[in-house]
């Protein structure tokens, strides 16, 4: 008979280091015995009987089964990736727990086992390796997919007629509270919608002064209650809301996952309006049709006055920071005034704002950056070059690490001292410490130093020959050059104080990577 999965022992003895996962999403699994506390029991029982210690644990707590819902899982799998690891195996109480449709689950076990080599056991579906092993699991998966449409189907069901009977689905809106599934006006927040409407139909107001003061509480101080962040993102939403004329829309918008070189990314976007469930006079409305009609045509005039900033059209998207307070600058340009790069924070609310602007014209800054490779490539940079951090140095050192697990076993002796564990756990508990420092000190002595500056900057000034001709090329769309300057740049930090500008090209390490 062949070996199951999971019930293997090490030559040597030492306990397997596991991580536990852990996932509860209704309150049904609490009646079926899967609760949180059920599951940790019986995931710890299982594994001091079968040679594992669980190190680690990864708790979604009222989650759904979709991986972009799910921080625990996603910051297992960024740990799984880490050196040192620090677990060789997962286990889970069901397979559904890792995963509910079987999209999901062959790409994960796919990511866990094969290219990071991190063991996965389901505790209580175990499969034998090889061939039957695999048609065993991929079923079990099929079976779940079935059971999590089939659960999506009654939710929607539900969901659908209570919408159509003037029930609020969602968090309630500013301006009500909920009530017996309905919505109802809460005075104090009413007021100040009703206000917010009146300002911008009389124009007397702008969506910019509302968010001003709305974020400060004045004149309602009411807009502080609920610790709102009222930018003119956040007004403009609300005068645009239909559910202050009485109207509630379900089902309007959707979310979706989209799996990109292993990760998971929500994706969300509004339903074909055939699909929408409307109700008309579902709760008392805060302002009336004809005023909420006003303020559409008002806002529909900012719209055209004040266009949107180019997203991806422009030389330089997405590299360039505020020194002051760190955020992006971005393209603006009216008709009054010509092109510039500005600190994308200096249009929030006062309150909120990074003032003074912080700003630079982008033919500046691309003569700036064509004279620094220039200069480069001909060896005769006036100050020395800045290096980013590689990333994969923005993690602990095995020296900090090590620091970390010499504190963890005082922890573990004093705790022993007081009587919170026995000596069989402090036992058990330290030799798992020590092996762990045992691979920390070989990381630590095996460590490379990394690439000098002479070399880092010899590499840097060969890869800038083709990213200047392709910068000089005036045919080349925006999108290449875009492309080929971040192959060696970082970032670059605008300084409006120190009148400078500071860029941040990549090390060696990460053009490897790429």
């Amino acid at each position: 008979m062949g070996r199951t999965r999971g019930r293997r022992s090490s030559p040597s003895g030492e306990l397997r280091r596991a991580a536990a996962y852990i996932r509860v999403s209704t309150g049904m699994q609490a009646e079926e015995g899967e609760s949180l506390p059920a599951q940790q029991a019986r995931l710890h029982a299982w594994a001091k009987e079968n040679g594992y210690v669980i190190v680690r644990e990864y708790v979604d707590a009222g989650e759904s089964a979709r991986t972009a819902d799910r921080p625990q899982f996603v910051r297992m799998l960024q740990d799984a990736k880490a050196q040192p690891r620090p677990f060789d195996s997962v286990l889970v109480w069901k397979w559904d727990r890792f995963a509910r449709n079987m999209e999901d689950a062959s790409m994960y076990k796919a990511l866990f086992r094969r290219r990071l080599g991190v063991e996965l056991v389901s505790i209580t579906q175990p499969t034998p390796e090889g061939a039957v092993g695999q048609l065993l699991e991929r079923m079990l998966d099929l079976i779940a997919e079935f059971q999590s449409a089939l659960t999506a189907e009654n939710v929607y069901s539900t969901m659908a007629y209570l919408a159509e009977q003037g029930r609020w689905l969602g968090k309630r809106p500013f301006g009500y509270d909920l009530r017996d599934g309905r919505l109802v006006i809460k005075p104090d927040e009413a007021e100040a919608v009703a206000w917010a409407f009146r300002m911008v139909a009389r124009r007397e107001r702008s969506v910019y002064a509302i968010a001003e003061g709305f974020g400060t509480g004045n004149p309602f101080p009411a807009t502080l209650a609920r610790g709102y962040k009222w930018s003119p993102t956040a007004v403009r939403k609300m005068l645009q809301n239909e559910v202050y004329i009485g109207r509630a829309t379900w089902n309007r918008r959707y979310t979706d996952i989209d799996h990109v070189d292993g990760k998971s990314t929500k994706i969300r976007g509004y339903r074909d309006p055939s699909d929408w469930i409307t109700v008309e006079n579902a709760h008392p409305a805060i302002v009336d049709e004809e005023t909420f009609e006003a303020v559409q045509r008002v806002l529909e005039e900012y719209s055209s006055r004040y266009p949107k900033s180019k997203r991806g059209e422009y030389l330089f998207w997405g590299m360039v920071r505020c020194a002051r307070c760190g955020h992006h600058l971005t393209w603006h340009e009216t008709k009054k005034s010509p092109a510039r790069l500005v600190c994308s924070e200096y249009f929030r609310p006062r309150h909120m704002a990074c003032r003074p602007m912080v700003y630079i014209r982008p033919k500046d800054l691309e003569e700036a950056v064509i004279g620094a490779i220039q200069e480069i490539i001909a060896g005769a940079e006036q100050t020395p070059l800045t290096f980013a951090i590689p990333k994969q140095a923005r993690t602990a050192s095995p020296e900090a690490l090590l620091a970390a697990n010499a504190a963890k076993v005082q922890r573990l002796l004093e705790a022993y001292e007081a009587g919170a564990i026995t000596l069989d756990d402090l036992k058990t508990r330290r030799t798992i410490l020590e092996q762990e420092a045992e691979r920390l000190r070989q990381a630590a002595a095996s460590k490379d130093s990394g690439p000098d500056y002479e070399a880092q900057v010899a590499a840097l000034r060969e890869r800038l020959t083709d990213v200047l001709a392709i910068l000089q090329d005036e045919e080349a769309p925006v999108a290449a050059k875009n492309q080929a300057l971040g192959a060696v740049i970082r970032e670059i930090v605008i300084d409006r104080e120190a009148q400078r500008i500071d860029i941040h090209w990549r090390p060696i390490e990460e053009d490897l990577q790429q």
